[in-house]
């Protein structure tokens, strides 16, 4: 069987390039009983040789290998000579002496995660696991898109992308509830979705239920289903701040059976122990455990590896050249304010592929540019408010309930608002 084969038969290949061979030895133990083949390589002419004979899912990067190193300089080196040989590669940084920002750095260049030593064995599985599916993503043309069957991976490099992907290790095995508290765009439903893939109700659907898109008197009918249809699996509710009263024992009826609740909301739990929720604690209970998430603007680290991955993804759809990020264009986009969120940071990277334009060019027109030079901004109430509509509108696609509560309005105030200025 040729590699080719090998890479679509098996449950990953595997090159690790590190000069320490107890390292070696001992994680491709660990690869070997999950069904992953390792192959290794203890320095960059092994690696070459290696590579140009065979085909890997993933490679795994130590950043130093003459004695005594510590800058990762000679990792950094062999990170971009593997990316210009290959842009879809899926590269994995190893790194202790070098510390994160060099890893950071690794992953400007292309790499697509880090991990450091010494590292927990769960996490290097999931980060190799992780890899593995998407380079099967990158050769069929299909990368990171969660409607093709395969999960998106949680990317980033700032210290809270790496707590929340902790978290999600600990708390999934568990049958704990769990609340997911962040602003629109930060991940929820993402943080959901791994959640449930690494629970035990894995093998059963994810049943979801968006709280802020119902009748709020069709809410506990609605509940009562998706609780049913839950049974034995996990239900995740989104938008758990608008749950009428009239749907609270429904809810508490839910944390007393075999489903597995996952609920999120804007708001954190201190501001959900009151009202209805207050009623048999309930809100504590929802929360078992509390994954925040912070908005994508407040983590400028993620931005390089979010990007990148969805760099390689629309260039592969458009049929355009992929290639990474300069730096004048990263540190524009680490300044970007955002507001709506990682989806709005998606949408302009796939609206500079659809076009074959630049992100600059994209970004030159964005609510983030600063005013011109002798341009004053506009102060005007009734033209910001008209702004402010517009603008949460289209982020959620018209969608009045989301807009809504994202301006912090109910419904009906979103509505008079929209006939005021005529939309």
């Amino acid at each position: 069987m040729n590699t080719d084969d090998r890479l679509s038969s098996g449950l990953g290949r595997v090159l690790f390039i590190d000069d320490d061979s107890i390292i070696l030895k001992a994680t491709e133990l660990l690869l070997l009983r999950h069904g992953i083949e390792m192959r290794s390589a203890a320095g960059i002419a092994d690696a070459r040789a290696i590579l140009g004979a065979e085909k890997f899912d993933v490679v795994l990067v130590d950043l130093n290998f003459s004695r005594g190193a510590v800058t990762g300089a000679e990792g950094l080196a062999l990170i971009s000579e593997l990316i210009a040989g290959d842009p879809h590669r899926v590269l994995i940084v190893v790194t202790a002496h070098s510390g994160i920002a060099i890893a950071v750095r690794a992953m400007r260049l292309g790499a697509t995660d880090f991990i450091t030593k010494p590292w927990r064995n769960s996490r290097l599985l999931q980060a190799v696991q992780e890899g593995v599916a998407m380079a099967r993503q990158r050769r069929s043309g299909a990368v990171g898109e969660p409607d093709r069957g395969s999960l998106p991976p949680i990317l980033g490099a700032s210290a809270a992308t790496v707590a929340v992907r902790g978290l999600i290790e600990r708390a999934a095995p568990t049958d704990a509830a769990v609340l997911i508290h962040g602003p629109p765009g930060s991940g929820k439903a993402l943080v959901a979705a791994h959640l449930h893939a690494a629970s035990c109700q894995a093998g059963s659907p994810l049943v979801q239920l968006d709280l802020a898109q119902e009748q709020p008197e069709q809410i506990a009918e609605r509940l009562r289903a998706k609780i049913a249809e839950a049974t034995g699996s996990s239900l995740f509710l989104s938008g758990i701040e608008v749950l009428p009263a009239t749907a609270v024992g429904a809810l508490d009826q839910a944390l007393n059976t075999d489903t597995r609740l996952l609920t999120a909301s804007t708001r954190p739990l201190t501001e959900l122990s009151s009202g209805q929720f207050a009623f048999r604690g309930l809100a504590y209970r929802l929360a078992t455990i509390e994954i925040e998430l912070s908005a994508i603007a407040a983590r400028p680290l993620d931005i390089a590896p979010i990007a990148d991955h969805y760099l390689r993804l629309f260039a592969t759809r458009y049929g355009r050249t992929y290639a990474p990020l300069g730096a004048a264009t990263l540190t524009r986009m680490q300044q970007h304010d955002w507001p709506g969120g990682i989806d709005q940071l998606i949408q302009v990277i796939q609206r500079a592929m659809a076009l074959d334009q630049t992100i600059d060019d994209l970004l030159v027109g964005d609510t983030v540019s600063p005013p011109a030079p002798g341009n004053d901004p506009d102060y005007n109430l009734d033209r910001l408010e008209r702004r402010a509509v517009e603008s949460a509108l289209a982020r959620h696609d018209n969608n009045v309930a989301r807009a809504a509560r994202e301006l912090g309005l109910t419904r009906a105030a979103l509505y008079r608002r929209m006939e005021k200025h005529g939309l």
